[in-house]
């Protein structure tokens, strides 16, 4: 039994569809570093701000996790598992916005039992008459539909016959174009979350009263105003 288990190396096997990616999509896998490593600029000036609840600072950075793991499984074709996890990654930044704009909500957002549940409905809603908001609310109904309620695979035309106790077997590919577009969905997802974090941030940085680091911030925001609208290059 042990030995068939290790007949086939799955995991080298998913390491190499990111290799694979990244050879043959060089510009789109550059822009996806840029705007990940931009998110986590964002996340060190939340760790500098002393007006900053530390449960935001770590939530902050759990969405920047999830951002990586959904773009990884869209790159390895996996477009239900890569909208599950973006699914994830809205709900929370939701949650993050609504606590920057009251953090007295902290309190309410830590309580999981099942009795707070009507209290964080109420408290922790979309707020749809911003675009940008409006967008992850749109990226967060696609990622119930497609990601966390459907186990729906549409196969591609790329067939992979793999080896599996010495019998031959053939695994079916999604259709690339529909990861393509996961990938461009969730990158939009990555520029709007960093704009509005970075909007509520600049209040906090204001009232904190430390030249030096609103000076750092102010760089930043002009510097990412000028590439926004990168994730919609992607793909051509």
């Amino acid at each position: 039994m042990r030995g068939s288990i290790y007949a086939t190396d799955y995991l080298t096997n998913n390491a190499r569809e990111l290799v694979r990616f990244k050879e043959r999509f060089i510009e789109d896998a550059e822009t996806l570093n840029f705007l990940l490593d931009v998110e986590w600029q964002l996340c060190s000036f939340y760790i500098q701000c002393t007006n900053v609840n530390p449960v935001i600072m770590v939530a902050i950075q759990n969405v920047h996790r999830y951002h990586i793991k959904a773009l990884i499984f869209g790159i390895e074709n996996e477009p239900t598992l890569a909208l599950a996890i973006l699914r994830i990654a809205c709900e929370l930044s939701r949650d993050i916005l609504r606590m920057m704009d009251n953090q007295s909500l902290i309190s309410i957002w830590l309580d999981k039992t099942s009795s707070g549940e009507q209290k964080r409905r109420q408290s922790f809603r979309f707020n749809t008459s911003d675009d940008f908001e409006k967008m992850l609310k749109d990226a967060y109904d696609l990622a119930c539909s497609w990601g966390v309620h459907c186990h729906i695979t549409i196969p591609g035309d790329a067939t992979q016959t793999f080896q599996h106790n010495e019998k031959g077997y053939t695994a079916f590919d999604s259709d690339e174009s529909i990861s393509k577009k996961n990938i461009k969905v969730i990158a939009q997802v990555i520029e709007a979350h960093t704009y509005l974090c970075l909007l509520k941030l600049r209040q906090k940085i204001t009232s904190q009263q430390d030249r030096g680091l609103a000076t750092e911030f102010a760089q930043f925001g002009m510097e990412f105003s000028e590439i926004m609208g990168l994730s919609a290059k992607l793909f051509p």
